[in-house]
């Protein structure tokens, strides 16, 4: 039993022998945990710095993608295209004095087409809606006497008498009514005009 105890006894301090030496000492597993430590607080620096970064490159990012309001790029159109637009800009505005400025060459051309009809017609109404009854019924004769045979001529007659009644013009402006109904019975602008 004791030559049982000793060799017991022996196993024992020996595996204690091997744990002491397979457990590293005590100073060392302080100064890796102060590493451990030291590094966490690089990484959360660096992570914070790498933030800051990426929110900086976006915000260049941005400014360089977004022209500013002064640098915006002109969309190039042909000339005659560009004075359309803004002619038709000018009109939707409200504005359309301008927009005869614009329509100008469309306006003045000899030859009757669809576009300068209807140009005619859209700033006469704009005239007449601004309350300049004169350039509306200008713009109302001319396209009266270019486009005889328009699909427009009833309403273009209508508003033709308005703005002449609007001027002062009651008679004539009955008469344009009574030859609206006369030709154009089954129209609507004939029944507004009764």
């Amino acid at each position: 039993l004791l030559q049982n105890l000793q060799a017991l006894t022996a196993d024992q301090m020996q595996r204690n022998s091997e744990l002491e030496q397979a457990i590293p000492p005590r100073d060392l597993l302080e100064s890796l945990q102060n590493g451990f430590v030291e590094l966490r607080k690089k990484t959360t620096v660096l992570e914070k710095q790498l933030s800051e970064l990426q929110k900086s490159s976006a915000k260049y990012a941005i400014k360089e993608t977004t022209p500013k309001v002064h640098e915006m790029p002109e969309v190039e159109f042909p000339k005659d295209q560009k004075q359309l637009l803004q002619g038709l800009i000018s009109l939707q505005a409200g504005n359309p004095d301008q927009a005869v400025e614009h329509l100008q060459e469309i306006l003045m051309q000899k030859k009757p087409t669809l576009l300068k009809a209807e140009i005619l017609l859209a700033v006469a109404h704009s005239f007449l809606a601004q309350g300049h009854a004169k350039q509306a019924a200008s713009h109302y004769g001319t396209f009266l006497r270019e486009y005889p045979k328009s699909r427009h001529i009833p309403q273009a007659l209508y508003f033709l008498g308005d703005a002449i009644g609007k001027l002062g013009q009651q008679k004539k402006q009955k008469v344009l009514w009574r030859e609206l109904i006369k030709k154009y019975p089954k129209s609507p602008f004939a029944k507004r005009a009764k």
